[in-house]
């Protein structure tokens, strides 16, 4: 489904990086459904991303993993659902690039998105639950 959408980065009303609603991306999903444009509005990484967190069965383990990594002289991240095969029992990440894996566990879930965006040196990352309860950090 999030095929249909168009990336838009964050902007100064985002404060260039907050995660939106996930109802907000429903909502733009609706319209493209409907033959309408999509509606104005950030939809970046992070919102790709809680979307899947929120649809997702609860018997895939949805959470939302952050990645951040120095980029020359400034920082920059990226932001998926993270989830469980419930046969195979490995993980796999979706969100704004499709979906990704398998993978054995978090770090080479990690490490697929710092090949992907050609990161520089890793500062760390995050993982929470649908509630946004930080469940892992490093």
């Amino acid at each position: 489904m999030l095929d249909q959408l168009t990336w838009r980065a964050d902007g100064v009303k985002e404060l260039f990086d907050a995660v939106g609603s996930p109802m907000f991306v429903q909502h733009c999903l609706n319209h493209v459904e409907l033959d309408e444009e999509q509606p104005v509005g950030a939809l970046d990484c992070d919102d790709f991303s809680i979307w899947c967190v929120n649809v997702l069965n609860k018997k895939y383990k949805p959470r939302f993993l952050t990645v951040s990594w120095f980029h020359g002289w400034s920082t920059a991240g990226h932001a998926v659902c993270l989830y469980e095969d419930i046969v195979d029992k490995k993980n796999y990440h979706m969100g704004n690039w499709g979906i990704r894996g398998p993978f054995e566990d978090l770090e080479e879930s990690i490490n697929d998105i710092m090949t992907l965006t050609d990161a520089g040196e890793r500062i760390g990352f995050s993982l929470y639950s649908k509630g946004f309860r930080l469940l892992d950090a490093g």
